[in-house]
């Protein structure tokens, strides 16, 4: 009976251990949103040792969105001026943003993955983790060309890129990983990414103000 007893203990310690998440090379990072929204508790890959935070601003009202996005710190950063980011200085990053100023109604039928999941069946799909709800793809793609930088070895270079968003009570927040080239390949970049997104906790109210 005391055998029975322990093989049934040591079962289920195999199980938790299986199902338990290894995290080692990654280190855990608290992130506090402007404006008293919250904070993402969440755990990144060691390489992700700088964060840079700022505004992206738009031409039409509602459309400025607050950027925070880590990298690797011996990559320079360049601010986002427009659609098209400086590749040369950013090769890889992990950026979380939400908008700005709520100025004005904003829909979040969006936020159901239904419609995509109809268009792209094998690269997106929904799942729950700590109590968010993810919407989720990833995919390999061409990168644009950048006028601003013409000789710029990325142009039309193959990106791996996978984005996730969900709703935080009011305030809808989306997620980017990109990759560019392989220096920091440790796994498999959608294990990587998932990982990440399976590790965050979040807290506060996520309301932004009118303003």
């Amino acid at each position: 009976m005391r055998v029975s007893a322990f093989i049934i203990i040591v079962l289920l310690a195999s199980c938790s251990d299986k199902n338990h998440e290894d995290y080692r090379g990654f280190t855990k990072r608290t992130l506090t949103l402007v404006d008293s929204l919250g904070e993402i508790e969440l755990m990144l890959p060691d390489y992700y040792d700088t964060l840079h935070s700022w505004v992206r601003y738009s031409d039409h009202p509602g459309g400025d969105e607050r950027y925070y996005r880590f990298q690797p710190s011996h990559y320079s950063m360049r601010q986002e001026k427009n659609y098209f980011p400086d590749f040369d200085s950013i090769k890889q990053f992990f950026t979380i943003r939400h908008i700005h100023r709520l100025n004005y109604v904003h829909h979040i039928d969006s936020f159901n993955c239904d419609p995509y999941l109809r268009k792209e069946p094998d690269t997106l799909f929904q799942f729950e983790s700590n109590g968010i709800q993810f919407c989720y793809y990833a995919l390999e793609r061409k990168l644009p060309y950048n006028s601003e930088y013409p000789f710029s070895t990325w142009n039309g270079a193959s990106a791996r890129y996978a984005d996730a968003h969900f709703l935080f009570n009011d305030l809808p927040v989306y997620l980017e990983f990109e990759k560019l080239n392989s220096d920091y390949d440790t796994m498999n970049f959608n294990e990587e990414c998932l990982k990440i997104l399976r590790s965050m906790k979040i807290t506060g109210n996520g309301v932004i103000a009118k303003r």
